[in-house]
């Protein structure tokens, strides 16, 4: 008896976000989210959290470091786990 995959029977879900066209307009959404939660982690064995606000502020100062260093507009490579710290090098990357 042939079995069948139970993730490719679920039903989707529907879509509850507008889709974006580009970082920009990300983060303009990500505005107007504020204090509301954006990831929760653990890191060095503790619970973590991260607002949408403390995010866009992360992704300006790295930004402001990308350019700083002369790398704006440049191939940059990111080589990382997955961790907030790599969305945040992610998004300061595309609006430089």
């Amino acid at each position: 008896m042939k079995q069948t995959n139970p993730i490719l029977k679920a039903k989707k879900t529907e879509r509850i976000c507008t889709p974006v066209t580009n970082v920009v307009e990300e983060l303009r959404v990500m505005e107007k989210h504020g204090d509301k939660l954006l990831f929760s982690y653990r890191a060095a064995g503790k619970d973590c959290t991260l607002t949408y606000s403390e995010f866009l502020a992360l992704v300006k100062k790295a930004a402001k470091g990308i350019v700083e260093a002369g790398l704006a507009g440049k191939h940059v490579a990111l080589l990382s786990e997955t961790r907030p710290e790599w969305f945040v090098s992610y998004f300061a990357v595309l609006v430089t």
